[in-house]
């Protein structure tokens, strides 16, 4: 509990200071490491009622907010960092590569992520998720308060995001303030 209200503190604070994208520490809702309290049922069961009151708490911030938190799906327990954004949780991503050493020995308690994962667990998206976010669609900067692209020089953008620096690899472009909103953001474009 007092780690999601320190939490919940930071992200109204990095709000306030007009952050977009507020990361916080994996395991933060239940404290790394967790061990073997993850084999308790009911220690995940608080963590997701802890991360619905975290969402709850930050619901009036814009910034996106990714706090880690456990998960229970199916037989497995997942390493996860949520997605909460204006008090809703919009997905939750597991962690892939776990590492096999001393204390963060994670494959001894932690099902694997893996790529193509698509899953929901308490009606929320649950996998390797991708957010459709369309660089040609001005209408696609305001929910997300983009005022900056970063992308690949070689990679064509529409008029209405112009040029303000360019380097051999990247240019970084602004976006117009109706296509932004009031927040302020950024965005990396990239090849797939």
């Amino acid at each position: 509990r007092a780690n999601v209200d320190r939490a919940i503190d930071l992200a109204i604070a990095a709000a306030d200071d007009h952050a977009t994208l507020v990361a916080f520490p994996e395991q933060l809702v239940s404290g790394d490491p967790p061990e073997d309290l993850v084999q308790w049922r009911a220690f995940e069961a608080e963590q997701w009622r802890e991360l619905q009151r975290f969402a709850e708490a930050t619901q009036k911030t814009s910034a996106l907010l990714v706090p880690g938190v456990t998960v229970e799906r199916g037989a497995g327990v997942y390493n996860c960092a949520a997605l909460v954004h204006r008090g809703q949780i919009l997905g939750l991503v597991p962690k892939e590569k776990l590492p096999t050493y001393n204390v963060f020995y994670e494959a001894r308690v932690f099902a694997r992520g893996s790529a193509g994962l698509s899953d929901e667990v308490h009606g929320v998206p649950f996998g390797d998720l991708v957010f459709d976010f369309d660089p040609t669609n001005q209408a696609d900067y305001a929910p997300f308060g983009v005022t900056y692209v970063i992308a690949p020089t070689t990679r064509q953008l529409p008029d209405f995001l112009k040029p303000v620096r360019r380097t051999a690899l990247y240019t970084l472009y602004s976006a117009p303030a109706d296509a932004a909103g009031t927040a302020s953001g950024l965005c990396a474009v990239r090849e797939i």
